[in-house]
C-alpha cells in the first residue's frame, strides 16, 4: 500500500513540473501601458527650413548639425573612389500614438491628457532611422500591430517610389499588410493633426470613412498595403483613395494615379471621375469593393432633378482581338431605386415613366464613364481600372507582346461602354396630381 501511495505522489510531481512549462509562455509579455501603440502612420516631405515647426528648428539648434535635420547631400561610397551615390530624398515621418489610459477612461483627465492620442514626428533620409531616432524623444517604443491607415503627404508622393517609401513598412513583421492608404492632397501630418468629428481617434476617423465606400461612389475603392506591393511587383498602374483637410472635418472623395513603372504619383482624379472608375470597376467580394451611391441626373422634357440610389452594380470588362487590333467593350450593369424626385407631374406607378428614368440614368452613366476614360486614356495614359487583367486572361499571347509598354498602348485602345439600369422600387409615392 506504500508503495502505491509513493507511487501517486511521483505521478503528481511529474503533472505539477509538466503544467509549470505550460504555463511559462508570458516570460516576454509587454504590458500596453508600456509600448507606444501606433495607431496611424504619416509619410511627408519635410517643410523648408524657414516652414518648419518650432520643435524641429528647437531640435536642430540643440543638436546642431544632423542626419535628421540636414539637407539632401550626394554620398560617396566607403572606398573614396570618387563614386557618388544616388541623391537622398529626406523624409517627414509622424506616428499617431495610442493614450491607452485616457482612451479607457482610467486616466485623470487634466490639461493636454485630454487627448486619447499624440503624434510625434522626426525626419531623416531613412525610416529606420526616424523610429530608432524616436528613442530620444519618448521613453516607450513604437508598436505596430495595431496600425489602422497609412497617410502618404501629395509632396513626397509625386518624389519618391513608392516601392521604396514601404519597403521599410512591407518588411516589418509586426505591421499587417491589410493597413489601409490614402494619399493626402496636401501635407499628411495636417491629416494626422486634424481633431476628429465622431471618432476619438484620427487614424480611426479615416478608417470608418473609407467604410463608407458602400454609400458614396465618389470613394475610390480602399487600398491595403499588400495591393500596393503586389501593384509594384508587378509594375502595374493603379488608384489610391485622396484625402484632404477641411475646414471643420477632412474628406475621403476622388483618388491619386499611381504610374506602374515609376511607383509615383501622376496626378488625381476628380469626384465625379472616381464615380464612372468606380462603375466600370463593380462590386468585388470583399467589404471594401462593395460600391454604392447615387446618380443624379434631370428628366425632359422639363429637366426636374431625379436621383437614382444605387444598390448593386457589376461591370463585365470584355477584350476583343480582330485582325491584330485590340478592343474592349464595358457591360454595367446596375440595380437601385429612384430614391428623390422633384418633378411634380411625373407618375411614378407608370411603366413608361420607369423607362424613361432608366434611360436618362443610363445617358447620365455613359458621360460618367466616358469622362473618366477619356482623363486616364488621353491625359494621363494610365490603366488603374484592370483592363490588362481581362486582356492577359483571355487573350495572353498578346498581352506578352503589349505588357511592357501598356499604359502607352492602353491609351490608344478604343472602349465602349453598355449601360443597363434597372429601377426595382420607386417607394410609396406614385401620382403627384
Amino acid at each position: 500500500m506504500p508503495n502505491k501511495t509513493n507511487k501517486h505522489n511521483w505521478v503528481a510531481c511529474a503533472l505539477t513540473l509538466s503544467l509549470t512549462l505550460l504555463i511559462s509562455g508570458c516570460w516576454d509579455r509587454q504590458e500596453i501601458e508600456d509600448l507606444a501603440m501606433v495607431i496611424g502612420v504619416g509619410i511627408d516631405s519635410p517643410q523648408k527650413r524657414n516652414d518648419s515647426d518650432s520643435e524641429q528648428n528647437e531640435d536642430a539648434e540643440g543638436a546642431g548639425s544632423s542626419d535628421a535635420d540636414s539637407e539632401p547631400t550626394q554620398q560617396g561610397d566607403d572606398s573614396n573612389t570618387g563614386t557618388k551615390a544616388k541623391q537622398k530624398v529626406p523624409i517627414l515621418l509622424t506616428h499617431q500614438n495610442v493614450v491607452p489610459k485616457v482612451l479607457t477612461g482610467t486616466a485623470k483627465v487634466t490639461g493636454t491628457q485630454e487627448q486619447a492620442y499624440f503624434n510625434i514626428s522626426g525626419e531623416g533620409d531613412s525610416f529606420f532611422e526616424i523610429i530608432r531616432n524616436f528613442a530620444t524623444k519618448s521613453s516607450r517604443p513604437p508598436f505596430f500591430l495595431h496600425v489602422k491607415t497609412m497617410v502618404i503627404g501629395e509632396a513626397i508622393a509625386k518624389k519618391l517610389s513608392l516601392n521604396k517609401m514601404l519597403e521599410y513598412f512591407l518588411r516589418d513583421t509586426e505591421l499587417r499588410r491589410t493597413v489601409l492608404v490614402v494619399v493626402a492632397k496636401g501635407r499628411a501630418i495636417d491629416i494626422l493633426n486634424k481633431q476628429p468629428l465622431n471618432e476619438t481617434l484620427p487614424a480611426i476617423e479615416i478608417l470608418s470613412i473609407l467604410d463608407n465606400v458602400r454609400k458614396s461612389l465618389d470613394i475610390a475603392t480602399p487600398t491595403p498595403l499588400g495591393h500596393i506591393s503586389e501593384n509594384m511587383t508587378t509594375k502595374s498602374s493603379f488608384m489610391i483613395p485622396r484625402i484632404e483637410v477641411l475646414k471643420k472635418t477632412i474628406k475621403i472623395s476622388g483618388a491619386s494615379l499611381i504610374k506602374g513603372e515609376t511607383g509615383k504619383m501622376i496626378g488625381w482624379l476628380g469626384d465625379e471621375e472616381v464615380r464612372g472608375a468606380n462603375l466600370i470597376i463593380g462590386s468585388g467580394k470583399s467589404k471594401w469593393e462593395k460600391h454604392a451611391g447615387l446618380i443624379k441626373t434631370t428628366l425632359p422634357p422639363s429637366n426636374n432633378l431625379i436621383i437614382y440610389e444605387v444598390r448593386t452594380v457589376t461591370s463585365k470588362i470584355i477584350p476583343k482581338v480582330q485582325n491584330g487590333q485590340v478592343s474592349f467593350s464595358v457591360e454595367i450593369k446596375l440595380n437601385g431605386r429612384i430614391g428623390e424626385d422633384w418633378s411634380s407631374t411625373e407618375n411614378s406607378f407608370e411603366d413608361s415613366y420607369l423607362e424613361k428614368a432608366g434611360e436618362a440614368f443610363e445617358k447620365k452613366i455613359k458621360e460618367l464613364t466616358r469622362n473618366t476614360l477619356n482623363k486616364l486614356q488621353k491625359k494621363w495614359k494610365i490603366d488603374v481600372l484592370g483592363f490588362h487583367k481581362a486582356l492577359s486572361v483571355h487573350y495572353p499571347d498578346v498581352w506578352e507582346k503589349m505588357k511592357d509598354n501598356w499604359d502607352e498602348e492602353f491609351s490608344k485602345i478604343p472602349i465602349d461602354v453598355q449601360v443597363k439600369v434597372h429601377v426595382r422600387e420607386f417607394g410609396l409615392k406614385g401620382s403627384k396630381h
